[in-house]
């Protein structure tokens, strides 16, 4: 996602976030979202 895109999305929430850190949380979105994957792929494979 980008800065452009998360502005847009989030509509006016956004007006008072600078781009940098509308790209922190996106990293950070980002971030969390490999780890959830990566922990349910661990699972799944541990229960084949």
């Amino acid at each position: 996602m980008t800065v452009k895109q998360a502005r847009k999305t989030l509509g006016i929430r956004s007006k008072h976030l600078t781009d940098k850190e509308i790209e922190a949380d996106i990293e950070a979105a980002n971030l969390l979202k490999d780890i959830f994957f990566s922990k349910l792929i661990e699972k799944d494979v541990a229960i084949s």
